[in-house]
């Protein structure tokens, strides 16, 4: 799955790396969960130009008319058939933009984070889906991450890992006229671990009312409890 991200990077090297204009006002952010505004891209309606948008993250689609948080991932195995994600896989595909994300691993009853990231530093796209609608006159637009089998360096800590997006894909990814799952499904693969760097983070970063950068300090991970048998 994929819980927490983040996305400091200032916004004019978002602009070069993703070769746009007009990004909305964003602020540092490096704790970001469910329900929060991400930033995400998507192709216009002419279909050649791409688009910013910020979108309430977790998917809610126009047919359920629920203000309330949709599902935050949708799994690559299932997202073109299960009713919630089928039509915006299809149709409304947009990218999910980053510059880490988090994961858990579990040693006995303790909860290590660790924060992945590429080694040259740069912001990447997630794989989203997104879907918009008005309710009493409020537009609303929601997204949705996919997940899927994690790399080697990500499978060390979890069992999944969101869908990071070549660069070379992005194009073929927001193509609105590729309706047909067939033409992305081999998309959604892990991202080459090579590329990618892992960093033990403070345990700060568990509440997700703490935003700052204080949330990337390095950290020792915490060995599993022991219990004595003569206590």
């Amino acid at each position: 799955m994929c819980g927490r991200f983040t996305l400091h990077t200032p916004a004019a090297e978002i602009a070069a790396t993703f070769d746009v204009t007009d990004i909305p006002p964003v602020r540092p952010l490096f704790n970001i969960a469910p329900s929060s505004a991400v930033l995400a891209m998507g192709m216009k309606p002419d279909g050649k130009t791409r688009g910013w948008g910020l979108m309430k993250w977790g998917l809610v689609p126009k047919w359920s008319h629920d203000v309330k948080s949709g599902p935050a991932n949708a799994r690559a195995e299932t997202v073109a058939e299960l009713p919630t994600f089928r039509e915006s896989f299809a149709k409304r595909r947009c990218l999910v933009i980053a510059d880490g994300f988090y994961e858990w691993q579990t040693v006995g009853k303790v909860k290590n984070p660790f924060h992945f990231r590429m080694r040259d530093g740069k912001p990447f796209a997630f794989a989203g889906i997104m879907d918009h609608w008005t309710l009493e006159g409020e537009f609303i637009t929601t997204c949705a991450i996919i997940t899927t089998t994690p790399n080697e360096l990500v499978g060390q800590v979890h069992n999944r890992m969101p869908v990071i997006l070549r660069p070379e894909d992005y194009d073929r990814w927001l193509d609105r006229q590729a309706t047909d799952p067939a033409a992305v499904l081999p998309l959604l693969a892990s991202y080459p671990a090579e590329l990618m760097e892992k960093v033990a983070v403070s345990r700060h970063v568990g509440n997700v009312r703490n935003q700052g950068p204080e949330c990337l300090t390095p950290a020792e991970p915490k060995p599993a409890e022991s219990v004595s048998l003569f206590s």
